[in-house]
């Protein structure tokens, strides 16, 4: 296994024995809360011996809590992408679109952060639909009151329409809130497939290096984004790099959403959507 689904394992294991300074209190026990996510994203690719190309990625995400007592609540959340190629060189222009609904169970830790067993059902629909399952592990650590470190790990399987690919991924990262409206995040992910099917069979790996700035509305449950991503994709026996640029709006909502700070409405929100695997498709 990679050195970075290593360390996010272990990074996500401390975080049952570690102590920290106490976030805001998790929602009230009755209390239903969740965020809604637009986002756009503009990739562009560099293969080694082609020519450059892009697409236009279109995201809507949306995820909701469930508080269960004591220190226990379920969350269930569900994506959408759809990746709009249009200068690729081909007479007609086409796309890919995945679709995700899955859970997490998730334990808080009081105030100190929060671990949680992630689980999803995956289609990849790219004219012939591909389908699979998500499994993994993912947490919070609440380090001090303005920062916070984020670890994942897991494992993902497509095994339809003739094309069986799967693979390990692990993320680490962390936000900064510089004021109770501002903070930036920092993450890098990285995530493998083997593939096969009718032809070769190859592998599939991408590092992603990614930096976002956020802003909250001080009266509104608002939270607005803007982030930079730089990707090396290994893939078909020959490398690409890769640049995304993106923005998006978040609408988070249950107790004090409103008035709360970037980082309290983050902490007691739900974990957002996984997009590990599925961001960057070369060819």
């Amino acid at each position: 296994m990679t050195k970075l689904v290593s360390l996010s394992t272990t990074a996500l294991c401390a975080l049952a024995f570690v102590t920290a300074t106490p976030a805001n209190a998790a929602p009230p026990p009755d209390v239903i809360y969740g965020s809604v996510n637009f986002g756009y994203d503009w990739i562009n690719y560099d293969p080694d011996g082609a020519s450059d190309f892009h697409n236009n990625t279109f995201i809507a995400q949306g995820a909701f809590g469930v508080p269960l007592g004591g220190n226990w609540s379920v969350e269930g959340n569900f994506s959408f992408e759809t990746q709009q190629f249009d200068d690729f060189g081909l007479p007609i222009d086409f796309s890919i679109d995945t679709w995700q609904v899955g859970g997490v169970a998730v334990y808080n830790f009081d105030g100190q952060g929060r671990l949680g067993i992630d689980l999803a059902y995956q289609s990849l629909d790219t004219g012939i639909s591909i389908d699979g399952y998500r499994v993994g592990l993912r947490g919070e650590f609440y380090l001090q009151p303005n920062a916070t470190l984020r670890a994942v790990a897991g494992y993902q399987d497509y095994d339809s329409s003739g094309i069986q690919a799967d693979g390990f991924y692990g993320a680490l990262g962390g936000s900064y809130y510089f004021t109770r409206n501002i903070g930036v995040r920092g993450q890098i992910d990285y995530y493998t497939y083997d593939v096969s099917g009718s032809g070769p069979s190859f592998d599939y790996d991408v590092w992603d290096f990614g930096a976002k700035l956020q802003y909250k509305c001080d009266d509104y449950p608002l939270v607005f984004g803007g982030h930079v991503n730089y990707a090396q994709i290994d893939a078909f026996g020959s490398d690409t790099n890769a640049w995304a640029l993106g923005l998006d709006i978040t609408a988070m909502f249950g107790s004090g959403a409103s008035n709360a700070s970037l980082r309290d409405a983050e902490v007691n929100s739900t974990f957002e959507p996984e997009r590990i695997g599925i961001k960057y498709f070369t060819f």
